[in-house]
């Protein structure tokens, strides 16, 4: 039994090699395209709640077994717990949650200023289009006739990068929305999202900025609906 469980967990490990957003190879001489798997609807439980693993694309991920060893998307999973999962090919190192000196970025650069027309808050917990959940999130809420929402941060030149995920929150109404990050009055990069797109992995260049400004702009919706949409940017700083 016991070696069976360690099958399992290192399977976990190594479905980083073929499945989800990390694309590496745990084993670089392995021939992968040539291995035989067998599929057979294998199903993952997270506290007795049954989970589904699904791309960028929304499509479902199915698990196998490879010679006992059960393998499942280890970034997906990582994720339904609220933590990332990023593969760094120069260092061939797998990190789960924080990378090295990152830390949250909600805990460590709080705002100074945000916009009063709309909401912005920080969550400790937000779920995103297709039941991704995320933990540490800045929310920017915009509705017709105020549809842009921003916070600005303090960052004094000591950070070189921001990255995470952005998405739409689930619930409220459907609308487009797109990110702006500014570094010093001066546009440093922007992201935009269709309503229904999954959550998006995101990294901003951030070196020397003193003063960073994120912002959301909500696009579309129904004229005179005093209903929200919600996006969120989940992350951290290095």
């Amino acid at each position: 039994m016991k070696q069976r469980i360690q099958g399992i967990i290192i399977g976990v490990l190594l479905c980083a090699t073929l499945l989800g957003g990390i694309t590496l190879f745990a084993r670089p001489t392995l021939e992968w395209r040539n291995v035989n798997v067998a599929f057979g609807n294998y199903r993952v439980f997270l506290d007795g709640v049954e989970f589904t693993a699904r791309d960028d694309n929304g499509n479902h991920i199915e698990l196998f077994n490879k010679d006992g060893w059960i393998f499942a998307p280890f970034e997906h999973i990582a994720r339904a717990f609220g933590r990332t999962a990023y593969w760094d090919a120069e260092t061939h190192s797998l990190y789960l949650g924080r990378r090295g000196r990152a830390t949250a970025f909600t805990t460590t650069v709080p705002w100074h200023m945000r916009s009063n027309q709309n909401r912005v808050e920080m969550r400790s917990q937000v779920t995103m289009i297709g039941g991704n959940t995320f933990q540490n999130a800045l929310v920017f809420s915009g509705r017709h006739g105020f549809l842009q929402s921003y916070s600005r941060h303090n960052l004094n030149g000591q950070y070189t990068r921001l990255f995470g995920h952005i998405g739409r929150v689930e619930g409220g109404q459907v609308r487009n929305g797109t990110f702006y990050f500014y570094g010093d009055g001066r546009l440093i990069t922007s992201f935009t999202l269709q309503a229904n797109d999954m959550p998006i992995e995101i990294s901003v260049n951030i070196a020397g900025v003193r003063d960073l400004q994120v912002m959301v702009r909500h696009h579309g919706g129904t004229f005179g609906s005093d209903a929200y949409s919600t996006y969120a940017f989940s992350g951290f700083i290095e």
